[in-house]
Parts: structure tokens; sequence; C-alpha cells
């Protein structure tokens, strides 16, 4: 509205200045009459009007500008986490999600690879949750330093990351290698003011076949439950190494988990009786 009341401003001045000029050029002369009083205001008025219309189009062009500048601002820190600057778990879903897209179209493979810090717990508690926080965006900026192109970094938890990493159809070497240099650049221990502070990490891979037409690119999340279960059998194998999820992991953690329930429930129906043994010296 704001440019068109400039252009119509514009058109007018054109209009009316086109007969008002000639009558002010032949007064300066003397050659004529004085232009006329209500023409020459209009004119004038005309003039006022086109400077704020110009002035109040260009200021809202600026505040239209600021805002999407803003708006951008907000989008980005509601993506990002702002301690690690990484995606967070928001946006990291679909970001995977959007990897195995892409994976399927280019007939490519996506490892996904869920990322815990080993007994971090210890860390904040001996060193204190600041120091505790530098450690997080240290290794978030190792991690991120060891991103090929097209790769995803996201923190999901407190300690723990996922991370999508594309690789050529059949490559496990090359998952392999990525998953090692990952495990070697977080053990490298990190010194904050004189303070040597030693991390380690337990990683756990699931593959997405983007070249198999069977693929399902909307199991993102399964993937991440998968290399997630990986991770703590890698946890379970000593820490500080990596382990590919196989259907057995969760076969026993499921089994587990209902083992567990079923002992619950039978402590409650008191199904269980204590027996002792005589000890004899």
């Amino acid at each position: 509205m704001t440019l068109g009341i400039a252009i119509a401003a514009i058109i007018l001045f054109v209009g009316t200045g086109g007969t008002l000029m000639p009558q002010v050029f032949r007064s300066i002369l003397g050659q004529g009459h004085p232009p006329d009083a209500l023409l020459t205001n209009a004119v004038l008025l005309n003039i006022a009007l086109l400077i704020f219309g110009w002035r109040r189009y260009r200021d809202l062009n600026q505040e239209v500008a600021e805002r999407r500048l803003a708006e951008q601002q907000a989008q980005e820190l509601a993506r990002r986490d702002p301690l690690t600057q990484c995606l967070n778990r928001r946006s990291g879903l679909p970001a995977l999600h959007e990897a195995c897209e892409r994976a399927h179209a280019q007939n490519r493979d996506l490892a996904v690879l869920m990322i815990d810090l080993d007994n971090f717990k210890q860390i904040n508690d001996v060193r204190g949750h600041k120091l505790g926080d530098r450690v997080l965006a240290e290794i978030a900026t190792r991690l991120a330093g060891q991103m090929p192109q097209g790769g995803v970094l996201a923190r999901i938890g407190g300690d723990e990351f996922a991370c999508g990493y594309p690789c050529d159809p059949g490559a496990l070497d090359a998952v392999e290698d990525f998953a090692t240099r990952l495990v070697d650049i977080v053990s490298c221990p990190v010194n904050f003011d004189g303070v040597w502070v030693e991390t380690s990490v337990s990683i756990g891979i699931a593959l997405f076949g983007g070249g198999d037409a069977a693929a399902d690119i909307s199991g993102s999340e399964r993937l991440v439950h998968q290399a997630d279960i990986a991770m703590y059998h890698a946890k379970k194998g000593g820490r500080n190494r990596f382990a590919w999820f196989k259907p057995q992991m969760e076969d026993d953690l499921r089994r587990r988990h209902e083992l567990e329930a079923a002992i619950r429930r039978g402590l409650q129906a008191g199904e269980f009786v204590p027996f002792y043994e005589q000890q004899v010296d």
C-alpha cells in the first residue's frame, strides 16, 4: 500500500508539475503571470506526500527485513542445541530422516551411529557441571570436525549424540574406520585451565541400505533405536569401542525386560520362597 501511495504521488507530481513548471519559468523570465497559488500548494503537498510515502516504504522494507532475520534466528535457536551448537533432538530426527531419503534417492547407504560418553556422570560429580558442559562442547566440536559432507550430527540427550554417515553400498570398512576415528578423537585428553579430563565413548551402529528397493526410508527412529541397543552392547563389552547392531541384541534385550517384569510380578504375588543352606565349618 505504501509503495502504491508513493507511485500515485509520483504520477500526480508529473501531471501537476507539467502544468506548473512552465508557468514558474515564464514568471521568472518576466514573460507571464505568477503560477496559480492553488496549483502551487497542490504541488508542494504532492512533494511532501511523495517524500513521506517513499520514506515510509523504505522503513517498512527495513522493518520486514529485520523481522525476517529475527524469525530465522529464532528458528535456528529452536533447531540447535545452545551448548554444543549441534542439532537438537527435535530437529535431529527429521534431519536423519532426510538423510535416509537422500541415500535412497542416490542408491547409497546411511550408517546411523549413537555416541554416548562413558562415565560422564563422574566428570560432573568430581569436576562440576560447569566443566562438564565445557567437555560436552569440546567433544561436540571434535565430532563435528569429523563429519563428512552430507553428514548429520545431533545431540539427542545429556551426553548422547546421534550421527548420520552416508557411504557407498556395502562399504562397512569405511563406516568402521569412521567410528574408529571418532573413538580415537574423543579419547584424547581435554585440558581446561590446567585440569586434564580423560574421556571415551561407546558407539552403536545401525545401517540403512539405501540401495535396497525394499528399504524403509521412514524408519529413521527405528535406526536410532537399533543403534542405541548396539551402543549399550558396546558399553557392556568394555566401553571405548563400537558395536554393530544385530537382531539378536534386540531379542536378548526383550527377553531381559520380560524376565525383569516377570520377577517383579512374582515378588508381588509371593512366588519367590527363600531356602537357606546350612553353613558348616
